[in-house]
């Protein structure tokens, strides 16, 4: 006999029944006093079945894995943690510019770190979602790659003063998915390309996830 639950919390119930060869698998839902089981399988004749036992099955579709760390490379943390970057829901974390030695140093950069569900992968796509205080800045996006030991940029484009989604897929994805691990790692550089007429200005970041498909 096994025990699971739906999505109501109502406990569901799996068991073999003691009928002559051939018996069955049967469940119920138990809802209340009036629950009946029901027929899942009847074995084949002269067979019987010894018992259930459940076991992990890997996720067949995509799955959302929202970063389990990140870390402030450049910048000031002003608000925001892990909470604000699990969903698309306009909270945020804010990040203010910091200071940098040379120009071509992002003032803005966050590294997020997370688990994939499967060593290896048929499609890898990372979504961010976030938007900027001012004009005329550029944020990349990068995926470290676990076999090179370094990050390759998947794209660079003006940064939004309103929420946009950018959404890019990684060719050869499982280079991008530590061996043993499973750790997967982005990094987003925001800087201003030309020049801006304030000395401080914020990333507000809405989302930062993966989606893994086996």
């Amino acid at each position: 006999m096994c025990f699971t639950r739906d999505g109501q919390n109502n406990v569901v119930i799996y068991a073999v029944t003691s009928d002559p060869v051939p018996n069955k698998i049967v469940t119920v839902t138990d809802i209340d006093a009036n629950s009946v089981f029901s027929v899942l399988l009847t074995a084949d004749p002269n067979k019987v079945y010894r018992g259930i036992k459940f076991a992990p099955v890997a996720a067949s579709g995509p799955v959302t894995v929202p970063p389990s760390s990140f870390s402030v490379f450049r910048g000031v943390l002003e608000s925001g943690g892990l909470a604000e970057l699990a969903a698309s829901d306009d909270q945020y974390m804010i990040i203010r510019n910091g200071i940098t030695a040379l120009r071509t140093e992002s003032p803005i950069t966050l590294i997020v770190d997370g688990t994939s569900p499967n060593q290896t992968v048929s499609d890898l796509k990372f979504v961010l979602e976030n938007h900027v205080s001012i004009t005329g800045l550029t944020q990349r996006l990068d995926l470290f790659d676990f076999v090179a030991g370094s990050y390759e940029n998947q794209d660079t484009r003006s940064a939004t003063t309103t929420d946009s989604v950018v959404t890019v897929t990684a060719t050869t994805p499982n280079r991008f998915i530590e061996t043993g691990t499973m750790d997967m790692r982005e990094r987003t550089r925001i800087r201003a390309d030309g020049p801006v007429f304030t000395n401080t200005w914020r990333s507000l970041f809405d989302q930062t996830v993966w989606v893994v498909t086996p």
